[in-house]
């Protein structure tokens, strides 16, 4: 029974540390890319580029722009913590002792940071709609489902 526990346990952790890597990975890429950003033009959605279909005004694009510098603001906020309990996961596992607390708190503050990115982004996705035209709108949201699912199937070919 102890060696079937310890095998899981094993398992789970080798997962961690896979996903864990991967997670810290795409943080480091998003903050680089932040950091050589001009003008917004480079943002983790990339949405200005795809929002240049929209004609959109010289009002709208400086609303969008200011939304983005908010949003990208919070997003690096996110992407740092991450990096960080990332890193303090990792010290975790270099150690010979197994610590299930702090496991479990790492674990659930990289999930409540996750959650907080999504939340993050419905919103400013929300917050863009509402600078948009009626027509603007239909075509943005085609844009954004379009995108999502380019996302979803770029996650299920990393999976294979």
């Amino acid at each position: 029974m102890n060696s079937k526990k310890l095998l899981i346990i094993l398992l789970v952790l080798v997962v961690m540390l896979v996903v864990g890597f991967g997670i810290t990975r795409l943080c480091k890429q998003h903050l680089h890319s932040l950091k050589n950003s001009v003008n917004s033009e480079c943002n983790c959605s990339g949405h200005l580029k795809s929002l240049k279909y929209l004609n959109l005004s010289k009002e709208q694009e400086k609303k969008i722009e200011y939304l983005d510098k908010q949003f990208n603001q919070s997003v690096g906020e996110k992407c740092k913590e991450f990096c960080n309990t990332r890193e303090e996961l990792n010290a975790l596992l270099v150690r010979d002792e197994f610590d299930t607390d702090k496991i479990d708190k790492y674990t659930k503050k990289i999930a409540f940071g996750q959650a907080e990115l999504e939340k993050f982004t419905i919103y400013h996705i929300f917050y863009i709609k509402q600078i948009l035209t009626v027509e603007q709108k239909k075509k943005f949201t085609g844009i954004i489902s379009k995108k999502l699912c380019e996302d979803l199937n770029n996650e299920s070919m990393l999976q294979h």
